[in-house]
């Protein structure tokens, strides 16, 4: 967990220089789907690692998997990954639902 931001930053400079990569947006979209669905937990160890732990949101990751489609027709994996995101946002609006019905 050492070497996130390392990974990090690359992968950002890459997209600067080329925004059609699909394959480093599709890489991206995995870190921030990744860090979006840490537990509670894991999120305090890495607050005792880090002085600011990475964050990130599903949303932001569902951006990124949609760029990454735009640049890519064969990206199977990608499409997986937007229809896991997809199902999980899904799951989750569904237990708010069920919290506000009964």
């Amino acid at each position: 967990m050492c070497h996130i931001y390392s990974f990090y930053s690359p992968l950002q400079r890459s997209i600067e220089l080329n925004p059609k990569d699909a394959t480093s947006l599709h890489i991206l979209g995995y870190w921030c789907f990744a860090f979006a669905e840490l537990p509670w937990y894991q999120r305090k160890v890495a607050a005792v690692i880090f002085s600011k732990p990475p964050t990130s949101t599903f949303e932001e990751a569902l951006e990124f998997f949609l760029k990454a489609e735009e640049g890519r027709t064969d990206c199977t994996e990608t499409t997986e990954a937007i229809t896991e995101l997809l199902l999980l946002s899904l799951a989750k609006i569904r237990c708010k639902m069920k919290v506000f019905v009964g």
